[in-house]
């Protein structure tokens, strides 16, 4: 009997110690954010809204706010908190009637930091990850969209940029969204020099 109540005891403590340890990462995560200077992230946002634009390419969403539902196994519920995702994200969505592109840009506010640095450059396309004369011909399946993606993202002074390419590449062109991609971004450069 007194084992069973040094085992509930146990467990409660235990319980206790994690849920503490919990609710502290927690704090300490949301006044980190709370020190965040979105001042850039704002400054970026408002001048890519009324100045940027790259020939063959039209802004869709305008002044509409469009953000997709982050799971909360990351940092908890992001849309009650003013430190959230929500309220420092804008996204972006250009698209190309001429050849079938699209582009996504998302920016987030970020810490201060001197100069850019990458975080992630990566891309997939069918012919190479869903051939069935491939690398990975073994893994082929129609089931797969016949599709390509590029991925670009890099942190800046206060705003972390991510830029997502999409297309079918109808003329089969090589490498085609990879180029576009990094054309798009050549442009955003510029214009962020």
């Amino acid at each position: 009997m007194k084992f069973k109540i040094a085992v509930v005891i146990l467990i409660a403590f235990l319980i206790g110690v994690v849920a503490g340890l919990l609710l502290s990462t927690k704090n300490i995560t949301s006044s980190k954010m709370n020190n965040l200077d979105t001042s850039n992230y704002e400054l970026l946002v408002n001048r890519i809204k009324n100045e940027f634009n790259v020939e063959g390419y039209k802004e869709i969403l305008g002044e509409n706010g469009d953000i997709v539902v982050v799971p909360d196994i990351i940092d908890g519920q992001q849309d009650i908190f003013p430190e959230g995702l929500y309220y420092r994200n804008k996204k972006f969505v250009y698209k190309n009637s001429e050849n079938g592109m699209i582009i996504i840009l998302s920016i987030s506010a970020a810490e201060e930091r001197e100069g850019r640095f990458w975080n992630h450059s990566i891309s997939y396309d069918s012919e190479s990850y869903n051939s069935k004369t491939g690398m990975y011909k073994d893994t082929y399946n129609a089931i797969f969209p016949n599709s390509e993606a590029s991925i670009y993202e890099f942190t800046g002074n206060g705003y972390s940029l991510l830029l997502v390419g999409i297309s079918s590449n109808l003329d089969n062109v090589d490498v085609f969204t990879l180029n576009e991609t990094a054309q798009f971004l050549q442009e955003l450069a510029k214009y962020l020099n």
